[in-house]
C-alpha cells in the first residue's frame, strides 16, 4: 500500500510540474512578466559558499557557525535587563489615567485568523515543526494549542522553548565571504508565531486609536505610499502659499536590535497594559536566545539582551517597536512623517533663509515622485 501511494504521489507531482511548464510557456504571450521572471530565477547563480572570512582568517564548518554567532550576538547589549513589571506598573500609576489594555484569553476565532495568516511554505523553526503540517492539522491541534495559549495568559508566563530562534546568514548584497557582509534571518517556532499573531490581533485593536497619525509603519491601511502622500500633500500646500519647506530625515541605526527592554516595559505600562499582560511580556522578553545554523553546523546559543524579541521572525516585534516609539511624536512642534524607524521632520516659513537638511537619496527619490519639487527653494542637499 505504501509503494502504491508513493508511486501515486510522484505521478501527481510529475503531472503538476508538466502542467506548470506548459503554463509558463503559454504565459510568454498572456503574461510576459511572469515568463521572464521564471527565466531570471533560473539564470541566478546558486553556488553555495562554505568558506567564510572573519577577523582576517578563513573559517569553515563549526568555526564558521561560531563566527557568525559571535558577530550577530555582538550587536545586542551585554547587560541583562531587569524586566521588573511591578516597578513599571508603579511608575505608570503616577501618570494620567488611561484605558486598560489586556488580553485575558484567546478563542477559536483568533486561532482561525492566525492559521489563515500562516504561510504553509514558511520554514520550520528550531523545533523543526513545518508550517504546512500545523496548517493542515489545524482542526486537530486547535483545542490543545488554545489550552496552552490560555494557560500561558493565565499564568503570565511565556514558554521557554518558544524563546529560541534559529538564525540563517543571508548576504546583504552581492555574495561575499566576509561574515560582516551577511545579515541574520531569524526563524521562530511555528507555534510561537501562531500565539504571537493572536496577541498581535488583540492588542493592535486596542492601541491603534492611541498611536500618532504620523506613524505609517506596521499599521493597517498605511504604508510607504501613505507616508509619501502625507508629505507631498503638505509640501504642495505650502508651495501654493509661496512658502519655503525645510526638511530633515533621520534613520535610527540598529533600531530593532538596540531597543532597551526595560524602557519598553515601562512604556507598555504607561500606555495602559494591565499587570498580568506586563508580566507576560516581561516573561516574553526575558532570556531570549538564538543560534546560527550554516552549512549544516550549529553554534551554541547566545542571548539577545536587547531588541523587541528578535530582529526578524517575531510576529509581534513590529507592534512593540511602534509602541516603543509612539511618544517620540507626542510633543513634536513641527510636521512629521514617521515610518518604522525612519523619521521626516518638515516645516515651512516665508523668508526662505532657514537651514535645510536633506539626504541626497531622499532628495532624488522625492524629485522623481514630484517633478515640481525642483522649484522649491527649501529642498537643498546638505554637506
Amino acid at each position: 500500500m505504501f509503494s502504491f501511494y508513493r508511486w501515486r504521489v510522484k505521478t501527481l507531482i510529475d503531472n503538476a510540474y508538466e502542467q506548470h511548464l506548459k503554463l509558463i510557456q503559454k504565459s510568454i504571450i498572456d503574461d510576459p512578466v511572469f515568463f521572464w521572471k521564471y527565466v531570471s530565477d533560473k539564470k541566478k547563480e546558486r553556488r553555495h559558499t562554505e568558506t567564510f572570512s572573519y577577523k582576517g582568517a578563513e573559517v569553515t564548518g563549526q568555526d564558521a557557525a561560531n563566527a557568525f554567532a559571535e558577530y550577530f550576538g555582538s550587536v545586542f547589549h551585554n547587560e541583562k535587563p531587569l524586566l521588573n513589571y511591578v516597578d513599571a506598573e508603579n511608575a505608570a500609576n503616577s501618570q494620567n489615567n488611561v484605558m486598560p489594555i489586556s488580553v485575558r484569553q484567546v478563542d477559536e476565532t483568533d486561532f482561525r485568523l492566525a492559521i489563515r495568516r500562516l504561510k504553509p511554505r514558511s520554514a520550520g523553526g528550531p523545533d523543526r515543526i513545518p508550517a504546512f503540517l500545523v496548517k493542515d492539522c489545524a482542526p486537530a491541534l486547535r483545542s490543545p494549542l488554545l489550552f496552552i495559549f490560555n494557560l500561558s495568559l493565565r499564568q503570565a508566563t511565556y514558554p521557554e522553548q518558544w524563546k529560541l530562534s534559529r538564525v540563517t546568514p543571508v548576504p546583504k548584497g552581492e555574495p561575499g565571504k566576509d561574515v560582516s557582509a551577511f545579515r541574520p534571518i531569524a526563524v521562530l517556532s511555528v507555534l510561537a508565531k501562531i500565539f504571537e499573531t493572536m496577541l498581535d490581533f488583540r492588542i493592535r485593536n486596542q492601541v491603534d486609536n492611541i498611536l500618532h497619525e504620523s506613524q505609517h509603519g506596521f499599521r493597517k491601511n498605511r504604508a510607504t505610499t501613505t507616508n509619501l502622500i502625507a508629505h507631498v500633500d503638505y509640501v504642495c500646500a505650502e508651495m501654493d502659499s509661496r512658502r519655503q519647506v525645510d526638511a530633515a530625515y533621520f534613520d535610527f541605526r540598529k533600531a530593532f536590535d538596540l531597543v532597551s527592554n526595560d524602557i519598553l516595559l515601562h512604556k507598555l505600562a504607561k500606555l495602559g497594559f494591565t499587570p498580568k499582560l506586563l508580566q507576560l511580556f516581561a516573561s516574553y522578553l526575558d532570556n531570549r536566545r538564538q543560534f546560527v545554523r550554516v552549512s549544516g553546523f550549529e553554534s551554541a546559543d547566545y542571548f539577545t539582551r536587547s531588541g523587541v524579541g528578535v530582529p526578524q521572525g517575531a510576529v509581534i516585534s513590529p507592534l512593540l517597536f511602534t509602541l516603543f516609539t509612539s511618544d517620540i511624536l507626542k510633543d513634536a512642534v513641527v510636521n512629521t512623517a514617521f515610518f518604522a524607524d525612519e523619521t521626516a521632520l518638515f516645516v515651512s516659513d516665508y523668508n526662505g533663509n532657514s537651514l535645510t537638511f536633506k539626504t541626497p537619496k531622499n532628495y532624488q527619490s522625492l524629485r522623481r515622485m514630484v517633478p515640481m519639487v525642483q522649484s522649491i527653494g527649501g529642498y537643498r542637499e546638505s554637506k
